[in-house]
């Protein structure tokens, strides 16, 4: 479930960016969020490393 705050609380964010952020809620884009953020985790970057 997501949550948004109606006007005058929004964050008033311009189309692109609003659109970046939809995608972000994705499995597609949630899968690419944990990749980038494990590749900077050392126990997880060598987790993720092709063998």
């Amino acid at each position: 479930m997501r949550w948004a705050l109606a006007a005058p609380f929004d964050l008033n964010i311009n189309k692109t960016d609003r659109e970046a952020a939809a995608a972000a809620w994705t499995p597609a884009g949630a899968a690419s969020t944990a990749l980038r953020i494990a590749s900077g985790v050392p126990v997880l970057s060598g987790a993720l490393a092709p063998r």
